[in-house]
Protein backbone atom coordinates (compact mmCIF):
# COMPACT_ATOMS: atom_id res chain seq x y z
CA UNK A 1 0.00 0.00 0.00
CA UNK A 2 1.37 3.05 -1.19
CA UNK A 3 1.81 5.86 -4.14
CA UNK A 4 2.18 4.97 -7.52
CA UNK A 5 5.20 6.50 -9.63
CA UNK A 6 2.64 8.39 -11.38
CA UNK A 7 0.98 9.89 -8.10
CA UNK A 8 4.32 10.75 -6.81
CA UNK A 9 5.15 12.81 -10.03
CA UNK A 10 2.02 14.78 -10.01
CA UNK A 11 2.74 16.08 -7.08
CA UNK A 12 5.88 16.98 -7.96
CA UNK A 13 4.67 18.81 -10.73
CA UNK A 14 2.06 20.24 -9.20
CA UNK A 15 4.81 21.55 -6.28
CA UNK A 16 7.34 23.08 -8.61
CA UNK A 17 3.89 24.69 -10.77
CA UNK A 18 3.21 26.57 -7.18
CA UNK A 19 6.86 27.37 -6.96
CA UNK A 20 7.38 29.11 -9.63
CA UNK A 21 4.30 30.92 -9.38
CA UNK A 22 5.50 31.83 -6.06
CA UNK A 23 8.84 32.84 -6.99
CA UNK A 24 7.38 35.22 -9.61
CA UNK A 25 5.02 36.63 -7.21
CA UNK A 26 7.52 37.09 -4.34
CA UNK A 27 10.02 38.57 -6.68
CA UNK A 28 8.08 41.51 -7.93
CA UNK A 29 7.54 42.01 -4.50
CA UNK A 30 11.09 42.85 -3.46
CA UNK A 31 11.87 45.03 -5.84
CA UNK A 32 8.92 47.03 -4.85
CA UNK A 33 10.24 47.23 -1.34
CA UNK A 34 13.71 47.93 -2.40
CA UNK A 35 12.32 50.62 -4.87
CA UNK A 36 10.09 52.28 -1.34
CA UNK A 37 12.92 51.91 0.51
CA UNK A 38 14.95 54.11 -1.89
CA UNK A 39 11.76 56.50 -1.71
CA UNK A 40 12.10 56.57 2.18
CA UNK A 41 15.56 57.39 2.59
CA UNK A 42 15.43 60.18 -0.58
CA UNK A 43 12.55 61.49 1.67
CA UNK A 44 15.35 61.54 4.79
CA UNK A 45 17.82 63.16 2.45
CA UNK A 46 15.44 66.28 1.51
CA UNK A 47 14.99 66.60 4.98
CA UNK A 48 18.47 67.36 5.76
CA UNK A 49 18.99 69.18 3.17
CA UNK A 50 16.07 71.88 4.46
CA UNK A 51 17.99 72.10 7.72
CA UNK A 52 21.45 71.95 5.59
CA UNK A 53 20.01 75.05 3.64
CA UNK A 54 18.67 77.41 6.85
CA UNK A 55 22.15 76.33 8.92
CA UNK A 56 24.36 77.61 6.03
CA UNK A 57 22.38 79.64 2.96
CA UNK A 58 22.70 76.96 0.29
CA UNK A 59 21.65 73.32 -0.59
CA UNK A 60 24.18 70.53 -0.38
CA UNK A 61 25.33 68.89 -4.01
CA UNK A 62 27.18 65.75 -4.61
CA UNK A 63 30.42 65.57 -7.40
CA UNK A 64 28.90 64.66 -10.76
CA UNK A 65 26.96 61.37 -11.45
CA UNK A 66 25.67 58.50 -8.13
CA UNK A 67 28.27 56.57 -6.98
CA UNK A 68 29.49 54.73 -4.04
CA UNK A 69 31.28 57.60 -3.31
CA UNK A 70 28.32 60.24 -3.54
CA UNK A 71 26.85 57.74 -1.44
CA UNK A 72 29.16 58.20 1.18
CA UNK A 73 29.43 62.16 0.68
CA UNK A 74 25.77 62.11 1.64
CA UNK A 75 25.45 60.60 4.45
CA UNK A 76 28.85 62.22 5.83
CA UNK A 77 27.93 65.25 5.23
CA UNK A 78 24.09 65.36 5.93
CA UNK A 79 23.97 62.53 8.44
CA UNK A 80 26.89 62.90 9.91
CA UNK A 81 28.22 59.89 9.51
CA UNK A 82 25.45 58.09 11.53
CA UNK A 83 22.96 56.67 8.60
CA UNK A 84 22.60 53.72 6.73
CA UNK A 85 20.70 54.26 3.40
CA UNK A 86 19.79 51.29 1.17
CA UNK A 87 23.41 51.62 -0.61
CA UNK A 88 23.76 48.16 -0.86
CA UNK A 89 21.07 48.25 -3.80
CA UNK A 90 21.27 51.92 -5.13
CA UNK A 91 23.43 54.81 -5.35
CA UNK A 92 22.84 58.53 -4.64
CA UNK A 93 23.46 61.86 -5.55
CA UNK A 94 22.20 65.29 -5.25
CA UNK A 95 22.72 67.33 -8.75
CA UNK A 96 21.62 71.30 -8.73
CA UNK A 97 19.88 72.80 -11.61
CA UNK A 98 22.61 74.92 -13.52
CA UNK A 99 19.61 77.33 -14.10
CA UNK A 100 18.76 77.75 -10.19
CA UNK A 101 19.59 77.65 -6.92
CA UNK A 102 17.50 74.14 -6.68
CA UNK A 103 18.47 70.47 -6.42
CA UNK A 104 17.69 66.93 -7.26
CA UNK A 105 18.06 63.87 -4.93
CA UNK A 106 18.45 60.71 -7.07
CA UNK A 107 18.71 57.03 -5.94
CA UNK A 108 20.30 55.36 -8.98
CA UNK A 109 19.70 51.27 -8.48
CA UNK A 110 23.53 49.52 -8.72
CA UNK A 111 22.24 46.28 -10.89
CA UNK A 112 19.61 48.21 -13.06
CA UNK A 113 18.37 51.33 -14.82
CA UNK A 114 15.74 51.86 -11.84
CA UNK A 115 15.97 55.42 -10.72
CA UNK A 116 14.05 57.17 -7.91
CA UNK A 117 14.03 61.35 -8.02
CA UNK A 118 13.41 63.68 -5.57
CA UNK A 119 13.03 67.57 -6.29
CA UNK A 120 13.41 70.33 -3.82
CA UNK A 121 9.45 70.84 -4.30
CA UNK A 122 9.04 66.80 -3.05
CA UNK A 123 7.84 65.87 -6.05
CA UNK A 124 9.03 62.42 -7.13
CA UNK A 125 9.62 60.77 -10.31
CA UNK A 126 10.03 56.98 -10.89
CA UNK A 127 12.27 55.95 -14.30
CA UNK A 128 12.30 52.81 -15.62
CA UNK A 129 11.71 50.98 -12.24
Amino acid sequence: KGFSLMELMIVIVLIGILSAGGIIFFGDRAEQARREAATVSTSSIHLLQQEYMSNNGSYYYTSAGCSSTTTKQIISELFGGSKELAEKDFYYCISKNPNSDTFKITAKRITNNCQVMRDEKNNITYSNC
